[in-house]
């Protein structure tokens, strides 16, 4: 790396490929770290490491690309940032509609098999009342007969009696 400074339309290319090496910690005033403070510090961190950090030498130039370049970074991780909620946010839709759709097809399943159940339990019901009919048209005729027949023998002793 010279000490021209670095082009910041290839900032983004540069810190996507290196990583953090070098600790830092800044705190907010109460003891604990920020998160914006902490992505600061990375990317400071990584900017030194390419050896575009700030130096007391440094020219104009080399710190208005240093600017440029750490405000770069900064939206880049905001847009990051946005485009990983943005995903999220999508994902969770999409599951929610696949499970209102698996939802609507479970219950659509239910109430055909519940339809299904009823037509059977109609069927059997009709079916036990046709015999149960038939049963007592059987009885019935049965006991017309028998009837007939004790009729027939009552009258036919009656008649060899009287005579």
């Amino acid at each position: 790396m010279s000490k021209q400074g670095i082009n910041p339309h290839h900032a983004s290319a540069i810190l996507g490929i290196h990583s953090v090496s070098t600790p830092y910690t800044a705190q907010d005033g109460t003891g604990t770290t920020t998160k914006g403070e902490e992505q600061r510090a990375n990317i400071d961190n990584e900017l030194n490491d390419l050896g575009v950090g700030p130096q007391d030498e440094s020219s104009p130039e080399e710190r208005d690309s240093q600017t440029l370049l750490l405000q770069l970074a900064e939206r880049t991780v905001l847009q990051a940032e946005a485009l990983a909620k943005e995903t999220i946010d999508r994902a969770r839709e999409e599951s929610e509609a696949a499970a209102q759709r698996l939802l609507e097809q479970t219950v659509a399943e239910a109430e055909e098999q519940a339809r299904g159940i009823m037509e059977a339990a109609e069927q059997q019901r009709t079916s036990s009342t046709d015999k149960a009919r038939a049963e007592a048209r059987r009885i019935v005729e049965a006991a017309k007969e028998e009837s007939s027949t004790i009729t027939r023998e009552a009258t036919a002793k009656a008649q060899q009696e009287a005579e």
